[in-house]
């Protein structure tokens, strides 16, 4: 998934004209604690992405004609497309770059992952972490690059706890 962002943010830099860039304060300075803030925003954005991953399969599975299922993919990922779209040129990046999130999500489910439920909740959580790391680490503030780096101890023990526990055969459906 790393490399999808890593192409939208290509795709934003070379289509400039078309970028819809969202620039805003942190939000994550102004609490407290901002790693333990960082942390429950992920275990949150982690159950929202499985629960969205497990409507779609649900939806997906009840189907009947499968023929429909790629044009009712397409026309449903225009949710996703960002609303302050404006311009044909504007629309056709942001689908674009959903288009790509959307193949990389499948070809994570469907060769990567497969019924490894571990391999699931780890990107989920990586994913869910990527922004709050890098607003807490490129902050500029010892303090905030501290709990930044608290953050990731925490996913790289979650990556440790979720390699072990695979090695033992847990999360495997039978």
């Amino acid at each position: 998934m790393l490399c999808i962002s890593c192409l939208n943010a290509l795709l934003n830099a070379r289509l400039h004209a078309q970028a819809l860039l969202s620039i805003g304060p942190p939000s994550l300075i102004a609490t407290a604690a901002p790693a333990v803030a960082a942390l429950a925003g992920g275990v949150i954005a982690c159950v929202l992405l499985a629960g969205t991953l497990a409507v779609i399969v649900l939806i997906a599975r009840r189907l009947s004609p499968h023929s429909i299922l790629a044009p009712l993919a397409l026309v449903a990922l225009l949710a996703a497309v960002s609303q302050e779209v404006r311009t044909p040129g504007e629309l056709a990046l942001q689908y674009g770059m959903v288009l790509l999130t959307a193949a990389g999500a499948f070809v994570f489910c469907l060769w990567f992952s497969r019924s490894n439920y571990l391999a699931y909740v780890l990107v989920f959580g990586i994913g869910a972490a990527h922004s709050a790391l890098a607003e807490l680490i490129h902050s500029g503030n010892a303090r905030l690059e501290m709990q930044g780096w608290v953050v990731a101890g925490v996913v790289v023990a979650a990556v440790a706890w979720a390699t072990i526990a695979r090695k033992s055969g847990l999360g495997q459906t039978p």
